[in-house]
């Protein structure tokens, strides 16, 4: 997916998510030259964008944006989904939480696929470098900690529950958590 377009397209859903604000008179305008690009994932034919930016009022954002890409080579916004930076979903059991990293989850998924997730790596004092997914059918995929964050992104479909594989420097398994469905 090229990538040359993929921030002008991001924009302009971020600009007519400005205007669908003015029509309903709220106070939330995104301030457009705030907006950072914090990760990106691609897998065939999509591509998962994170990105941070500030509203007008003062609060800040997380927004990932996932994006198609059409026969015709268009880039298309298929889904974008905000949370306020320190509000996103805890949505595993929270049990035992004293000694081992934990990750705050969110995901979505269509019937045919994509599965994409995003979520804050929480350390507890571990290095945590990589996260792997692990569905129940036993798929998985993996992400490289930055920043504290993680991002998924697949073409198939993933199940819960899922399995939460934390790794270290050395490749070792920190701690194992389980979602709920």
């Amino acid at each position: 997916m090229p990538d040359q377009n993929l921030h002008a397209v991001i924009r302009t859903y971020l600009e007519r998510a400005n205007e669908q604000a003015k029509s309903h008179t709220t106070e939330h305008f995104i301030e457009l030259d705030s907006v950072q690009f914090l990760r990106e994932r691609l897998a065939p034919g999509y591509c998962l964008e994170l990105i941070e930016y500030a509203y007008q009022d003062g609060g800040k954002r997380q927004d990932s944006v996932l994006l198609t890409q059409d026969a015709q080579g268009r880039l298309n916004v298929l889904s974008g989904g905000a949370q306020h930076v320190d509000e996103v979903p805890i949505i595993f059991n929270r049990a035992n939480r004293q000694d081992t990293p934990f990750l705050r989850l969110g995901w979505q998924t269509w019937p045919n696929g994509p599965f994409c997730a995003r979520g804050a790596v929480i350390e507890k004092g571990f290095e945590v470098t990589r996260v792997r997914l692990i569905d129940a059918n036993g798929s998985h995929l993996e992400s490289d900690v930055q920043n504290h964050l993680v991002l998924f992104l697949s073409e198939q479909v993933l199940t819960p529950p899922f399995t939460i594989e934390f790794y270290n420097r050395a490749g070792e398994i920190i701690g194992i958590e389980v979602t709920r469905q």
